[in-house]
């Protein structure tokens, strides 16, 4: 459930209130607050991992992005899949 949670929030870009519409439809009334307290606790669970990439990354002398833009989501996702 929270690995659904956060990757629906963070990946899929869909905020809580409409997990929330979501859950609903399927017959399942979670209260606001609590999608809002698991998101924050997996967070804090998840931050030494944070962390840990964080270190590494900024430890190498070269660090590369993709700052390619894309003007159209379609295309993106096309390029992604």
């Amino acid at each position: 459930m929270l690995a659904h949670l956060l990757t629906s929030k963070f990946v899929d870009h869909l905020p809580l209130y409409r997990q929330k519409q979501i859950f609903e439809r399927l017959g399942m009334k979670i209260p606001p607050s609590t999608l809002t307290d698991n998101t924050n606790a997996a967070c804090k669970a998840l931050e030494p991992l944070y962390n840990a990439l964080k270190r590494e990354a900024l430890a190498n002398l070269y660090l590369q992005v993709d700052e390619t833009v894309c003007r159209e989501m379609a295309s993106c996702h096309m390029l992604t899949d």
